[in-house]
Formats: structure tokens, sequence, C-alpha cells
């Protein structure tokens, strides 16, 4: 509508400031998945160079010759990598952008998706940055000090070197470092609890690209990672499924479901949910996962302290997978997750039939070989990787041999002089009527009734 004659038209500030939107955008992330998240990007970078597709490798090899490697101390922070590099394009156009635009180029089976991680992550550890990437055809490093960066009225990084200059695949990958640490964080990095509780993250979550050859490093010292396996064996097979969601569309969402047992360890037991190979969630033992939801399915105690379920969604579109934006947890109201929420129940409820009969059997125990305990314990000895679990069949476990029929029982009850009760406690060494009672009734029995069985 055009202004009425004589009425002057005004504009109102609407942009956020800088000071704001750092604040905001770092608010939500606590420092070790800020870390995480960069360590993301790497993936990502090893994920385009290594397709899960291509023909000409072997999938236990995907990722091997390929690193990341954190350096953390009270003063600095960096990560390096040999994934593959940044494009001066991509780092142009998009890579520094404070979300991703909707013409950025897709990134098939990424992890990222917000176009957030990076420059969150950097923000929270420190006030300057340097970040140099290196590819077979060219280089740039790019510099920001944060403070300068906030006062500019300019939201563009201007202070670039980029050099159209041939490199040798030994020199490929990316280095980022942050200095001018915020004073919290160069406090954490001090601590030598704050490295191991890292560690521990980084193996959590990385742990299926790690699985496949990443090496992953902190400080100088490799992160160690549990490979996936289930126990297997003639009488007990894990079960397996495999399908696509979205079948009809040019980029279907791949679905690999895992159940059966492990080592029993109360704090491992549980879902674990992963997208492109990123742990999103897990291990979870709530109603998130179906635990205490359905008839069969009860909520967690340690009794299912050997239950284990993987869930893995692999999708070259991003939006279709079930994350949160921080990918610290699952989408639970997301179509494909929901799409598999039933699937995950009926999965469960044989183990936990299982795992029942398994902790009946210590108040019953079956002799010999014939023990569900014996059959867990042959399967320990060679408990299978999930890439070799290929063949897709429900769980399946010995049957619990049949325990003999309890005897008919029925209660006593009479009534006696208390002094007379107290005389035979004392000669029967028990401290309770009842215990006189069991005692009185077992010594007649003896001397008169066993002859007659």
């Amino acid at each position: 509508m055009a202004d009425a004659p004589g009425v002057e038209s005004f504009v109102v500030q609407g942009e956020p400031t800088k000071d704001f939107f750092i604040s905001m955008l770092v608010r939500d992330i606590g420092l070790i998945p800020a870390i995480v998240d960069l360590v993301d990007n790497s993936v990502d970078g090893a994920r385009r160079l290594r397709p899960a597709d291509d023909p000409a490798r072997e999938e236990d090899e995907r990722f091997t010759g390929l690193f990341v490697s954190l350096r953390v101390t009270a003063e600095s922070f960096e990560i390096t990598d040999n994934c593959g590099g940044i494009t001066w394009e991509t780092a142009r156009s998009y890579a520094f952008r404070f979300g991703r635009p909707t013409e950025a180029p897709a990134t098939p089976g990424s992890i990222g998706q917000f176009g957030i991680g990076m420059k969150r992550a950097l923000f929270k550890l420190g006030n300057a940055f340097t970040v140099r990437s290196v590819t077979e055809k060219e280089d740039f490093e790019l510099r920001v000090n944060v403070p300068e960066w906030s006062e500019s009225k300019e939201w563009n990084f201007s202070n670039v070197t980029y050099r159209p200059d041939a490199h040798d695949s030994d020199e490929v990958g990316t280095t980022i470092t942050v200095t001018s640490l915020h004073p919290a964080v160069s406090e954490s990095f001090s601590l030598k609890r704050f490295e191991s509780e890292l560690s521990d993250e980084l193996s959590m979550r990385h742990q299926a690209s790690m699985s496949d050859g990443l090496a992953v490093s902190l400080n100088g010292i490799p992160v160690d990672v549990d490979v996936l396996t289930l126990l297997t064996s003639e009488e007990l097979k894990p079960g397996y499924f495999s399908d696509a969601l979205d079948k009809e569309s040019d980029t279907p969402v791949h679905v690999s479901m895992y159940t059966g047992v492990s080592a029993s360890s109360p704090t491992d037991a549980g879902w674990y949910v992963y997208c492109n190979g990123r742990l999103i969630l897990g291990p979870d033992r709530t109603s998130v996962t179906g635990w205490g939801t359905a008839r069969g399915v009860p909520q967690y105690h340690n009794q299912y302290a050997r239950f284990r379920g993987y869930l893995f969604f692999e999708s070259a579109s991003v939006d279709k997978l079930p994350w949160t934006t921080t990918k610290e947890g699952v989408d639970s109201g997301h179509w494909a997750y929901r799409a598999l929420k039933t699937r995950m129940v009926d999965a469960m409820r044989p183990v936990m039939a299982f795992l029942n009969a398994l902790d009946a059997e210590k108040d019953n125990p079956a002799a010999g070989k014939e023990s569900l305990e014996s059959y867990v314990s042959a399967a320990e000895s060679s408990p299978s990787t999930l890439t070799q679990i290929t063949t897709t069949t429900a769980f399946t476990s010995p049957q619990r041999p049949k325990a003999p029929k309890a005897p008919e029982t029925q209660s006593i009850q009479f009534v006696r002089p208390k002094k007379q009760i107290d005389a035979i406690k004392k000669k029967l060494k028990v401290s309770s009527a009842g215990k006189v009672g069991e005692g009185t009734f077992d010594y007649f029995y003896k001397r008169e009734c066993a002859d007659d069985e």
C-alpha cells in the first residue's frame, strides 16, 4: 500500500547485534559437544572422500589411512585432519555462513545439517581462530579476531588469503586453531579429567567411523574404540533387520537394526541410535526407545544389563534423519523414527524373554550344559561384529529346560505355651516361633515317617 500523501515512511531496525547472536549461538551447547561438532566436519570430509557405495573399496577398509588429530592445552585448541580439505568455492560461498543456504550444494551422507556447527564451536572456544585448508588444487587461510569482528557492521570475514596452487595428496586436509581461549575453556583444558571425558565422548559418538578405520587422537594419544559386537552361536543368534524408507525418492532412508545380548554392563545396556554413522542417542533405557511402553517390554532394571540394540539411519538427505539440532538426541516425532518405533519394541521382546529366563535360572539352576548361562558363556568367546551379521532374522535363543514341578505345600498353625516354645528355641538354637514349628515337624517326620517314602 502506498504511503498517504504527506506521510513520511520510516524504517525500524530489526537486525541482531553480533554479541547477542554469538551469545545465543553458544548458550545451548556444552564444550565437549562443541568440539565433537568440529570432528563431525572432519568425518563429513572422510565420507565425501570415501563414499560408502564405492565399488572399488572393501567396507572394512573405508577410512583406513585417514585421521583426525586434536590437541588441547590451556593456551590453545587445534584440530587437524587429512580428510580431503575444504574447496575454495565452498569456503567462500557456504562454509562460513550462519545457516545453510538453500542454494548450497548437497553433501550426500553428511553429519552436518544446519550450517552452524563449526562457527558455534569456534565462538564457544575463544576469541581468535584460524582455518587453513588445502586441496590438491588450492588452499586458503581465514583468520578471525572475534572482538574486532563483533564491532564491525560487516558480517563477512575479510582476513582471508587464497592461493590456486597444486598440492601433493599428503598435504591435503584442514587445520583449525583457536587461541585467546575463554577463561572457562582454558581452565577446563587444564584438567586431566577433561581429556578423559572428551576421549570417551569421541569414542562413543564416532564409534562407527572409527570402527571403519578412521584414526582419532587426542594430545597424541589414540582414542580407543570398542567395536560393536553381539553374542552369536548356533543356539544364540542376534536379531537383524534392514529396509529403506521413502523408497520412491532419490534420497531414501536406509535403516539397519540389530538386537541381542552382549557383556553384562548396566552402564552400556540399552538402545544406540545412529544417523549417518554419528551416535545421536545411547545407551538409552527410557520410553523414547520403547522401554516400559508395551506389554513384554518392562522398564529397564539391571536384569537387562546384557541387552543391546543398535539402530542405524543413513541418507544422502540429512533433513530426512531423526536427529535434533545439537545431534545429541533423537526427534521422537520424526516420521522416520516413528516408522521404526514399533519394530524396535517387537525386536526387544524375545531378548527380554531370554534375559528373564536367564535371571530366573539363578533361583532354579539347570545342570551342566543345559543351562542358559552355559550358552551365554560359550558365545562370549567369539562375539560377532555388526558387519558380520547379515541374515535377516528375529533374535533366537535356546529354550530353558523346564523346572521340576514344585511339591504342593500347606501351612500349619498351632498354639502352645510361650515358656515351652522358648525352651524348644533354646534346644533348636533358633530365634522365631516359626522356626520352632518347622524344626519340631522335621524332627517328628524324620523319625516316624521317613521309612514310609
